[in-house]
């Protein structure tokens, strides 16, 4: 799939995309090593590796060095390095992390990223206030992932995204429910609780966090928020509290939506990518549901799917940002990349990304495209300690379905702790 000829790329698109090997140290320079770590699955590791392998073709005298790692525990063991001035001349970052690793000066100052093939908004999302530190590799939105055929099973059409309402979700989540077999289920989560607390604050005109990265989630916002969630899963007949308190031990492909568990659930759009694969089903990206029925009102945005990130203590800053200029930006890293790290923030790139798309990725991309031209806004990057708000609300919203908590108790509490991790 990848390896289909470009000659149907216009001449003026290759001209748009960077030029791979302007600027670069030669051999006659002496021998550079970058150091470059990312995380991912094994398609990942060797689509990076491939990317690596050109970059050094292009590149004689600069060899990069790549450190692969799985999921768990990537940004633990990243902390670790930098306390030990260990770090890796380059390295992937997801945003709750940028702004804190950025605050504390670990982070070198992008003065030689090229932006020109981007959004302005798209860009401009690895800015603090200091000044550019993380590249956008890739953007995504959230979205309602549906399994048509769940649906066809139960005898329930698929709703119109673009007027439906939270009462409707409930009435169609119970109706699946009712119709669908054992241990299956309409809608099983509202999706990950910190995307779903931003929602649901965007929705009513607020939003989590402001732009110098105060919290702007009042304890009253917390109580309704906690509160709408209680309703929601009661109405939509959502699965027990000891069901849903043990998906965060279950893998995307293992959980409601990968085994068919769910009709609907609420996801990053990039990734019905794999839930397609581990369904065998076709899967369609819905809007989310709103009080008002206006699509315009469903609160949705555009967020960084991860960023690339130099070091500080880099010896070779000009190399490390030519190699990250190359990944995102040049015609040759976006035939092998295509959107396995999400839609490429580069605009020329997603049509080389899009020759030969499957069905799932032309709709994901769409979708995440969609919600782009609508002008919906970016969100800004989440303060130091903004990492820790999913667990929190997680916990709290656990504690409330158990009964362990009033919502009037954990409302307060987790207000109290999402502050106190901010600093």
């Amino acid at each position: 799939m990848r390896g289909k000829s470009l000659t149907v790329i216009t001449a003026g698109l290759v001209s748009a995309l960077t030029l791979s090997s302007c600027g670069g140290a030669s051999a006659d320079d002496g021998d550079v090593v970058l150091r470059f770590t990312w995380w991912g699955s094994d398609q990942r590791q060797q689509i990076t590796q491939e990317i690596i392998d050109e970059f050094e073709a292009q590149n004689p005298g600069i060899t990069v060095e790549g450190e692969y790692r799985d999921g768990g525990g990537y940004h633990d063991q990243l902390n670790v390095q930098m306390a030990g001035g260990d770090a890796p001349d380059i390295f992937q970052v997801e945003d709750p992390y940028l702004r804190d690793y950025a605050d504390r000066g670990a982070l070198l100052e992008l003065t030689e990223f090229d932006t020109s093939g981007m959004e302005e908004a798209t860009a401009d999302l690895g800015l603090t206030e200091e000044g550019r530190f993380g590249a956008t590799v890739s953007i995504v939105s959230n979205a309602l992932v549906a399994n048509p055929a769940l649906f066809e099973e139960a005898g329930v059409d698929l709703p119109d995204d673009t007027t439906w309402t939270w009462d409707d979700f409930a009435e169609i989540s119970a109706e699946l429910r009712a119709n669908l077999g054992d241990g299956q289920y309409g809608a099983a989560t509202m999706g990950a609780n910190e995307a779903t607390v931003r929602l649901w604050l965007r929705q009513r005109g607020k939003d989590l966090f402001g732009d110098d990265g105060e919290l702007l989630m009042t304890v009253e916002d917390a109580e309704e928020f906690l509160q709408f969630v209680m309703d929601m899963e009661e109405k939509a007949e959502f699965p027990s509290a000891s069901y849903i308190d043990e998906l965060s031990s279950r893998g995307l492909a293992d959980g409601p939506m990968g085994s068919r568990e769910a009709a609907m659930v609420g996801e990053w759009a990039t990734l019905m990518l794999p839930l397609t694969e581990a369904t065998g089903d076709e899967l369609q990206l819905l809007r989310f549901p709103s009080d008002t029925g206006h699509v315009d009102d469903n609160g949705e945005w555009i967020k960084a799917g991860m960023f690339f990130a130099v070091s500080s203590g880099t010896e070779h800053p000009e190399e490390a940002q030519q190699f990250i200029n190359f990944f995102i930006n040049s015609e040759e890293a976006a035939e092998i990349s295509r959107m396995d790290r999400g839609i490429p923030a580069n605009t020329n790139a997603r049509e080389i990304a899009l020759v030969d798309a499957t069905a799932a990725e032309t709709e994901a991309f769409e979708y995440v495209q969609s919600v782009e031209k609508a002008g919906k806004d970016t969100i800004p990057l989440p303060p130091p300690g903004g990492n820790q708000v999913a667990e929190i609300v997680t916990r709290y919203l656990s504690e409330v379905r158990f009964g362990n908590s009033t919502i009037e108790n954990a409302a307060q509490t987790m207000v109290n702790e999402i502050e106190a991790a901010l600093g």
